[in-house]
């Protein structure tokens, strides 16, 4: 599921106007992540370590998150004007400190690191739910479920106020969507069995797929839009429990490669974008399609020399302290060079570059 929606996201962002409704995609991963969080620590059966947890998901999240803000710093810091950079920076210590959902975004056509809302989202959700389960740890298993529908449904009232599809928005007006996911991992009972898992599935999948061929690039993503993203992502995943044709589509080789490296497209896909919109404008489906390409190349070498070594511990450099520490030099000293930049230390020079990218802007429309 995880390749079904950072393509759609990315077909949507790259302006292929087939996938307008790329967007909706974005509560796949909430479901996922709901799904695969409450496995690991609810039914682990009392055994989980909170520390282990923490661990596997900063060294999932932190490093490529870490390394691709430094590189977007980096190339903001060239191709920006002060004004701008000064915005970059504020949402660079957010992206990190895994907040910016909560921070409002500046324009979000210029803005490179807007994408990460949903990332400190996903952390802030990793962050509260092993405190949750030590809360529930005496309640059974009809109590926990009971008290998960009460905060899913809470949580999908509140994201029904929430009518703006990209904004300062905090966790439990999307609570909901990692809810479901953690209702599928509770579901004491199995789905039956073929032929219908196999039809549930294929529904699943269409309730994901319709959204993102049909809606607007303005639906919102915590209310109503979302409801046939996440009920279909839910079906999807219950029903895959059994042999279903849709599950040996999700299992196959390309399939699950995608998904394998689609933390890292979707992390390097949108500053991508804004960078090569800021250098050639906007560009037709030849243009998108070489950034499409780009971005999944650099992607590939992100997972392979980044996520990989990070998250395994593999490589010369095995050390977690080391690591984070390496990471978090770089953008220390990226986010440096940014301050100085937005705070006129090289206005003139960072003014010079960004006067001739709009002078070739202006002159190619």
């Amino acid at each position: 599921m995880r390749s079904i929606a950072v393509l759609a996201i990315l077909l949507g962002h790259g302006g292929f106007g087939t996938f307008a409704g790329g967007d909706t995609a974005i509560a796949v991963f909430f479901v996922i992540a709901g799904y695969f969080a409450t496995q690991t620590l609810v039914l682990s059966g009392g055994s989980f370590s909170i520390g282990e947890f923490y661990d596997r998901r900063a060294r999932r999240m932190l490093p490529t998150l870490i390394v691709a803000t430094t590189a977007t710093l980096v190339a903001g810091s060239l191709l920006l004007a002060p004004d701008e950079i000064y915005g970059l920076f504020r949402q660079a210590l957010a992206s990190v400190a895994l907040v910016s959902n909560m921070v409002v975004p500046g324009d979000s056509g210029t803005d490179p690191l807007l994408h990460t809302w949903s990332l400190s989202m996903a952390g802030q959700f990793f962050l509260t739910l092993p405190l949750a389960v030590l809360l529930l740890r005496r309640a059974g298993r009809r109590m926990t479920v009971a008290i998960v529908v009460v905060a899913t449904a809470a949580s999908f009232a509140l994201g029904m106020t929430d009518t703006a599809a990209m904004g300062a928005v905090p966790l439990h007006h999307r609570l909901w969507q990692f809810g479901a996911g953690a209702l599928v991992a509770l579901v004491p009972f199995d789905p039956p069995r073929r032929p219908i898992a196999g039809i549930l599935a294929a529904l699943g999948l269409a309730a994901v797929l319709v959204p993102v061929l049909a809606a607007g690039p303005d639906v919102s993503l915590s209310g109503m839009g979302a409801v046939p993203t996440v009920l279909g992502t839910a079906l999807v995943i219950w029903a895959n429990r059994r042999e279903t044709p849709a599950r040996a589509l999700l299992e196959s080789s390309p399939v699950v490669f995608l998904g394998v490296i689609s933390y890292s497209l979707y992390i390097w896909h949108w500053p991508m974008l804004i960078f090569a919109r800021r250098l050639w404008g906007e560009f037709g489906v030849w243009g998108a399609l070489v950034w499409l390409a780009a971005t999944v190349v650099v992607a590939i070498v992100s997972w392979y020399f980044v996520e990989q070594p990070f998250r395994y511990r593999t490589g010369p450099i095995r050390s977690r302290v080391a690591v984070f520490a390496a990471s978090l030099a770089g953008f220390a000293s990226a986010a440096a060079l940014a301050a100085t930049v937005a705070s006129g230390g090289i206005v003139a020079v960072s003014s010079g570059v960004s006067a001739a990218y709009a002078y070739a802007y202006d002159a190619g429309r």
